[in-house]
């Protein structure tokens, strides 16, 4: 599909919300978490929030000796149709807090210490979707994610990959340190990285801006916005960059001599079809 057509679909009305079946689910005050340690019994076992309600007859048996150890689990896989995801690492075991989620479309299953999120209901545009609260033990160290309409924010982690894609929402990415590389696809919105260690960045934007602020990138990182802005503050010196900006059209400006580019193991590509770019460095972190 052209990046034209991915646009045009995004802004394409999918339907109106089904009627949300779960009329038990909807008399409660509030959701109670959903403890992945507890649904993870064998990597055959695809849960629902009805075998996994905490204190249900389900739950309390699936907490005996082969219950699912946390500290086995190393990835993080999440799909969705549309929803809000706010993921953050945690001491605690695995839960979701679901807010405005039919239960009846949110799946789950353990495979090879992979976590695998599900959330399927059809016909639901951005402003429809529910949102995820996910929390994660430090034992996870990859988290991939895709996510057809819904804004995305991870913060607090740490671990060596990163793996996400959008079709239309923002995604932004706090207090992170990764360590081999993170991608972000996005086709209808903006990327923020804030206060961050990031090895490996790549960002690829069809239309959105990118926003990169006091971060510490390592390794080689491309920066890609077919339309939009990119502003960029990096931490350390400009001497501690290669950087290659291209701007087609729009303005391009830097608080040094890009020509005066000193070798360094640590690359930044840039590229802007339609918009501004800014380069600056804060030398004092």
């Amino acid at each position: 599909m052209s990046k034209l057509a991915k646009v045009c679909a995004v802004f394409l009305p999918i339907g109106f919300v089904f009627s949300i079946v779960g009329g038990i689910i909807m008399s409660m005050n509030e959701s109670p978490d959903f403890d992945v340690s507890t649904a993870c019994e064998s990597a055959d076992t695809t849960m629902t929030y009805d075998d996994c309600y905490e204190g249900s007859d389900e739950a309390d048996e699936m907490t005996g000796s082969n219950s699912f150890d946390r500290d086995e689990a190393d990835a993080v896989v999440i799909d969705c149709t549309a929803a809000s995801i706010n993921l953050y690492s945690s001491p605690i075991s695995y839960f979701i807090d679901p807010n405005g989620i039919d239960w009846d479309y949110l799946t789950m299953d353990c495979t090879d210490g992979t976590i695998n999120v599900k959330y399927d209901e059809k016909g639901l545009s951005y402003s429809d979707g529910g949102t995820l609260d996910i929390s994660v033990p430090d034992t996870c160290k990859k988290i991939t994610i895709c996510c057809n309409a819904g804004d995305i924010q991870i913060s607090d982690f740490i671990g060596d990959d990163i793996d996400i894609s959008v079709d239309c929402g923002d995604v932004t990415i706090r207090s992170a340190k990764i360590q081999n590389s993170c991608k972000v696809s996005n086709t209808l919105g903006s990327v923020r990285l804030y206060e961050s260690d990031i090895k490996g960045l790549n960002a690829d934007l069809v239309s959105g801006n990118i926003d990169i602020q006091h971060t510490y990138l390592s390794g080689y990182n491309a920066l890609n916005v077919d339309v939009g802005d990119c502003d960029v503050t990096l931490n350390g010196y400009a001497g501690n960059y290669t950087v290659d900006a291209k701007v087609k059209v729009g303005e391009l400006s830097c608080d040094y001599d890009l020509s005066e580019n000193t070798y360094s193991d640590n690359k930044l590509d840039i590229s802007v079809l339609a918009g501004n770019c800014s380069i600056y460095f804060n030398e004092n972190e």
